[in-house]
C-alpha cells in the first residue's frame, strides 16, 4: 500500500495487533467527516481549527503507519506557524492524501 505501511505502525505500537486494530477503528470513526469539516474550515479561513485538526492527525499518523500523512501534516503546520495561513492548493492536496490514507486503512 502506498499510504499506509503496517510495519511502521507495528514499530510504534510494540507489535501489538490489538492496539493497531483499536487505533484504526478509532481513527476511522473520529475522522469519517474529515473532508467536509476541513472544507468548512477552509471556506471560513479558520486556520486555528485547521491547525488543531491537522495537529491531531499528525499525532496519530505514524501509529497508523502513514509517514506520508505525518510528513504532509508537518508541512501544513509549519506553513500555518510561519504565515498564519496555508495556500488552498496545499490544503486540497492534504485532503487528497488524507482520503487515500483513510481508504487504505479501512481496507486493513
Amino acid at each position: 500500500m502506498a499510504y499506509i505501511d503496517k510495519k511502521i505502525a507495528m514499530q510504534y505500537l510494540a507489535n501489538s495487533e490489538k492496539i493497531f486494530d483499536k487505533l484504526k477503528t478509532n481513527f476511522l470513526n473520529t475522522y469519517k467527516n474529515f473532508k467536509p469539516q476541513m472544507e468548512s474550515y477552509i471556506k471560513n479561513n479558520d486556520f486555528d481549527s485547521i491547525h488543531n485538526l491537522i495537529h491531531q492527525i499528525k499525532g496519530i499518523s505514524l501509529n497508523i503507519g502513514s509517514e506520508v500523512l505525518y510528513d504532509d501534516s508537518i508541512k501544513i503546520l509549519d506553513e500555518i506557524r510561519k504565515k498564519g495561513e496555508v495556500a488552498p492548493f496545499l490544503l486540497e492536496c492534504y485532503i487528497e492524501t488524507f482520503e487515500m490514507c483513510y481508504l487504505e486503512l479501512s481496507k486493513l
